[in-house]
């Protein structure tokens, strides 16, 4: 063991429970994140099931920014038209 996992060590030792805890959730945070960080293979089969399981629930959502926008333009020019009345 180096002399810098064993200072870690013991200033980890130095924490009260409840401490240690959040420390053990951060470093089993910071291994997971960098797990997949290290298998680009795994990450991208993980995002293809994502993909696939977003597809069956909603189907394949087709739409372009241009429709996005004048679906919002025609809600905000609805919201104006029905203030005046």
């Amino acid at each position: 063991m180096s002399a810098l996992e064993q200072e870690i060590l013991d200033k980890f030792h130095q924490l009260d429970v409840e401490a240690q805890k959040r420390v053990r959730t951060i470093i089993d945070q910071e291994t997971a994140v960098q797990a997949q960080r290290s298998n680009p293979d795994e990450w991208l089969q993980n995002a293809r099931a994502l993909r696939a399981e977003m597809r069956a629930k909603y189907g394949k959502l087709a739409f372009s920014i241009a429709e996005v926008i004048a679906d919002v333009r025609e809600e905000r020019l609805n919201d104006l038209i029905n203030r005046d009345r």
